[in-house]
């Protein structure tokens, strides 16, 4: 077990990688759409290289009748959607900002990479996924988005089974049974090979370190090529894990997870080796609720959407 100094140096050094590698979108109405079948010559972006963080649409001051946010005042899920749009197609909902605008995510962008939600128990990550792919539906048609989801427990993600943009919910523990990173491997390859057919696609993991324990060598190295260059295909992974099994994740994984949606973290020096930095930011943060990223320089908070 790494002691808080050995944790704390080598988070700089993954700060140091990771800096300026995000690009999350709080966004309103646009004026223009890129094409969600867009190539990387489309874009002129390298995927590889770093993307600045970035806000779109009402931008970065806070317009005329918003007050700052606390838990009393968090909006509901639908009035954040109804009150806030119409977003652009390809969207999804990541939370409520401070200012209660609303903190979404282009996938037809994929500077920002693979998602990983990261905090101590109880710190709302489950909660945090669920209300994600909740805002799916409300944002897009399934033929815009869909999901699969990978869980421990199937009844935590109760009412997102029925929905037309589920695929399918898999419990953890028939995950050898299942062909879903087959499924999802043959995607990115078919759009790899030029086909810009089907929907952008997320695959939701709820217990990261648990699921990669019981993957193969050859499923494991699939999920791999998934969580680094899916994005740019869009297929996207969004997974959670708990702050004190980060140490459990295979470095290459953990490294290929470009953002990192921070709950929670009341150990100090486990908050500064996953963050990279001794900012106690994420010690701070209310239980169940709220969450950060980093931007520029700094951390921006996030909060839950209360459930509808």
């Amino acid at each position: 077990m790494l002691t808080p100094e050995e944790r704390f140096s080598i988070g700089i050094k993954v700060l140091e990688r990771l800096k300026g590698r995000q690009s999350i979108y709080r966004a309103g109405p646009r004026s223009q759409k890129a094409s969600p079948y867009g190539s990387d010559e489309d874009t002129g972006r390298n995927h590889d290289e770093a993307a600045p963080l970035e806000f779109e649409g009402y931008g970065s001051g806070r317009p005329e009748g918003h007050t700052s946010l606390d838990s009393g005042t968090i909006p509901r899920l639908t009035d954040l959607v109804s009150q806030s749009g119409p977003f652009d197609p390809y969207s999804i909902l990541l939370g409520a900002c401070e200012d209660g605008l609303p903190f979404t995510l282009d996938l037809t962008d994929s500077s920002p990479g693979s998602l990983l939600i990261v905090g101590d128990p109880a710190s709302g990550k489950t909660r945090l996924l669920h209300s994600i792919l909740s805002s799916v539906a409300l944002i897009n048609r399934p033929s815009e988005v869909s999901y699969s989801l990978i869980v421990r427990g199937p009844q935590e993600f109760e009412g997102l089974h029925t929905s037309p943009h589920c695929q399918q919910v898999i419990p953890l523990d028939e995950i050898s049974h299942t062909n879903v990173l087959e499924e999802y491997a043959a995607i990115v390859e078919q759009r790899r090979r030029g086909s810009a057919n089907g929907p952008a696609v997320l695959l939701a993991v709820d217990d990261l370190a648990l699921f990669l324990q019981l993957l193969n060598k050859e499923n494991f190295l699939r999920f791999y090529a998934l969580v680094k260059h899916g994005p740019r295909y869009r297929v996207w992974v969004i997974a959670t894990t708990a702050a004190q099994d980060i140490e459990l994740i295979d470095e290459h994984i953990l490294s290929s997870f470009r953002t990192r949606l921070i709950g929670n973290i009341i150990t100090a020096g486990l908050a500064a080796y996953i963050t990279g930095t001794n900012n106690s930011e994420a010690t701070h943060l209310l239980p169940g609720s709220q969450f950060c990223v980093p931007f520029e320089g700094g951390w921006l908070r996030f909060w839950i959407p209360a459930e509808n």
